[in-house]
């Protein structure tokens, strides 16, 4: 009997160190996976505090070196801005090092975020001027009226719509999505109502810079195209056909200098076809992505207009395929002209345009919409980026006595892509953030 009691107490004596050993390794596990959790959110706090740094810093255009350092919560960050493409595009790499050793068993931990950020593109707009105010210019004269444009009931916006100036608006037009500008809007009753409806949301003190330098990268990607694409002196017309090809013909009255039918790739390498000290004349049915530049001779020239001469539609219809792959750009340094003159129209006509127009002194309007005899409508699916505003056509008593209506509406596509080199903006934006 008490040679067995002795056994029991010995085996009940182990099983117990066993137990206590292992609740103490446990409780040793169980302490040391906390520290090392702590750690690794410090190093991930660290990381976070570094990405919002630098990403404030390339927002206001304060970065003045390719790399920086700093400390938080008792470790440091490296940051590096990567140049992604010709177009600016950057990528912040943050890596973070907490490496306190007190507090983290002796080893450094590290954490990494990376954001990405593009130059803003104009086509993202749905409807972008620099100012509220006519700026239509005849073919033959660089001055403008001047006077305020009106928004007023009946008038909708669909995609984001800015103005780097003050918007007019008179009772309730409606904006689909967010409107941002520079001021707050100046506000007037109009059929006894005076209540604008913004769909998404309003934001004022915003400003998004239309850089000149657009214009000169346009020319010498043109001009560095394989073969250049970059042609001066005459206008130029350019006829799209849907399955790939564009006829060219210059001058573009007679084509007695050139009047061929070649692939768009064969044209141009880059994506870019640019005329300098002249006009661009465009039409047809486009398939693949391409940009047009009209670009003036100097600041007193009349030149560097694209006019529309009728419908210029992608083959793959964005509006019925949102995964199409066909884009147009259509860029006047000066005007961007719908062609009345010798194109008969009549009250019922449509004119289908789908395409990123940017006007970079001027804007896009009817030719003589003041006087031409009523045209009907203007269907604008893509992006409309201007210098200042303008009206397509001329009301009175409520209804068009001359030019033509309009309808605008942003190719979602373009919240992401644009056309080729199309023009941007000297303000970065987030477009993506990565955390390990």
């Amino acid at each position: 009997m008490g040679k067995a009691t002795l056994m029991y107490v010995i085996g009940l004596a182990m099983i117990v160190s066993y137990t206590l050993l292992n609740v103490t390794g446990s409780a040793t596990d169980a302490v040391s996976n906390s520290v090392e959790y702590y750690g690794r959110t410090v190093a991930h706090n660290i990381a976070v505090a570094g990405a919002n740094v630098g990403t404030q810093l390339l927002l206001s255009g304060s970065v003045t070196s390719q790399t920086m350092t700093g400390s938080f919560q008792g470790g440091n960050y490296a940051l590096r801005y990567d140049s992604l493409n010709a177009d600016g595009d950057k990528r912040l790499t943050v890596v973070s090092a907490a490496n306190v050793n007190e507090k983290f068993g002796g080893s450094i931990l590290r954490d990494t975020v990376i954001a990405t950020f593009k130059y803003t593109q104009f086509a993202k707009y749905g409807y972008f001027s620099g100012v509220e105010q006519n700026g239509y210019m005849t073919p033959t004269s660089n001055s403008t009226s001047g006077g305020n444009m009106w928004k007023v009931t009946g008038d909708s916006m669909f995609g984001y719509a800015h103005t780097n100036s003050q918007w007019h608006l008179g009772g309730r037009p409606y904006f689909h999505d967010k409107i941002t500008g520079f001021n707050a809007p100046q506000l007037m009753v109009y059929g006894g109502e005076m209540d604008p409806i913004y769909n998404a949301g309003s934001q004022w003190g915003v400003t998004v810079n239309r850089p000149p330098a657009n214009m000169t990268k346009l020319e010498n990607i043109a001009a560095s195209s394989t073969p250049p694409a970059l042609f001066s002196g005459q206008d130029v017309a350019l006829t799209f056909f849907g399955d790939g090809r564009v006829n060219v013909r210059i001058p573009a009255t007679t084509g007695s200098s050139r009047n061929d039918t070649v692939a768009i790739g064969s044209l141009t390498s880059s994506g870019v076809v640019a005329v300098k000290d002249g006009d661009v004349r465009v039409k047809g049915v486009y398939s693949g992505q391409v940009t047009v530049v009209a670009l003036k001779k100097n600041a007193a020239a009349t030149n560097g207009n694209i006019w529309i001469d009728g419908d210029i539609v992608a083959n793959n219809n964005p509006w019925n395929n949102p995964s199409s792959t066909d884009m147009l750009g259509l860029v006047a340094e000066r005007m961007a002209y719908l062609t009345t003159t010798g194109i008969p129209r009549t009250p019922a006509s449509i004119t289908n345009i789908q395409a990123a127009i940017y006007a970079h002194l001027g804007v896009f309007a009817v030719e003589n919409y003041s006087t031409t005899p009523v045209g009907g409508r203007i269907n604008l699916f893509g992006a409309l980026s201007m210098n200042a505003s303008t009206s397509t056509g001329r009301i009175s008593g409520g209804s068009l006595v001359n030019g033509m209506l309009k309808s605008i509406r942003h190719d979602p596509r373009f919240d992401s892509k644009a056309p080729p080199s199309f023009p941007v903006s000297d303000k970065y934006e987030l477009v993506s953030w990565w955390e390990k």
